[in-house]
């Protein structure tokens, strides 16, 4: 199995018939179709299914096409990244929430022509892994929250916002009422920031933290009403409960615990710096 059978053989799927595919790649159909069949030899499958009408695709064969399309596009990005890099460009890894910063991308895209910018997918429950990718420059940008253990690794922070943590209940649920505290998933999940929802949990409250559960579910702004209503707090980020908070429930703020937002780089990276002056 090569690259050309693979372009062959989505190019066979398109035009539904070998003769147009092989128009396009300027070989004969017979060769197309040797090409196709040695291609199905190696699968152990058929890909087609011949008729008078032309060719379509086999149940086997329009799994093996979304695959194929998949790898057909990463293949022409490597060549390009590739044939960018032996030019001379450069590679800045990012993670973040890029359409947050949609208009600043765009516009280091283009006064950075020869950077090229690749997106890598980080865990949000270990924190320690994406500072290991940033140490190993396998990681240029990340976005995320402040931890003491930035320092500790010899990583910069550059902080954008801050937030706190605040309980929610409703009026007919004092805070010291029900000692149960639910959390929705409103942020990275992160050791600190855990270590922060038990601390408020202490100032709030200290028979709160007696039957802290931490719940692995997003909830929609109905469901955290109704659970409100029901006598549940919650404790989350601030800015989510102002825009989630439901009439006739008060919110209670507690300043002692920041969350501080902002990009995490290696100290003294250029280009990642000049990268943040855009966002």
């Amino acid at each position: 199995m090569n690259t050309n059978q693979i372009h062959a053989f989505l190019l066979c799927a398109e035009e539904k018939s070998f003769s147009k595919a092989a128009a396009r790649l300027f070989i004969t159909p017979s060769a197309l179709y040797q090409q196709i069949s040695k291609l199905e030899a190696e699968l152990g499958f058929s890909l087609f299914s011949r008729n008078h009408y032309g060719i379509s695709l086999t149940q086997a064969g329009q799994e093996y096409f979304f695959a194929a399309q998949k790898a057909d596009i990463l293949l022409a990005e490597a060549q390009k990244n590739a044939e960018a890099l032996s030019r001379g460009a450069q590679i800045l890894r990012i993670s973040m929430e890029t359409s947050e910063y949609a208009s600043g991308l765009k516009a280091f895209e283009l006064a950075y022509p020869d950077v090229l910018i690749r997106h890598v997918e980080t865990p949000y429950d270990d924190i320690q892994f994406v500072y290991d990718l940033l140490c190993n420059h396998q990681l240029d940008v990340h976005e995320g929250e402040y931890t003491h253990d930035i320092e500790t690794r010899g990583l910069v922070f550059h902080p954008f916002t801050q937030t706190y943590l605040c309980a929610m209940t409703s009026f007919r649920n004092p805070l010291s009422a029900k000692p149960f505290v639910k959390l929705s998933e409103l942020s990275n999940k992160s050791t600190h920031f855990y270590k922060c929802l038990f601390s408020a949990a202490e100032l709030l409250d200290s028979q709160l933290l007696q039957s802290f559960t931490i719940l692995n579910t997003r909830y929609s702004s109905i469901e955290v009403m109704n659970s409100i209503e029901d006598g549940n707090v919650y404790i989350m980020e601030e800015s989510y409960a102002h825009r989630l908070c439901p009439f006739g429930c008060p919110i209670r703020i507690v300043p002692e615990i920041p969350i501080s937002y902002g990009f995490i780089t290696r100290p003294n990276h250029d280009l990642a710096a000049r990268f943040l002056d855009y966002l």
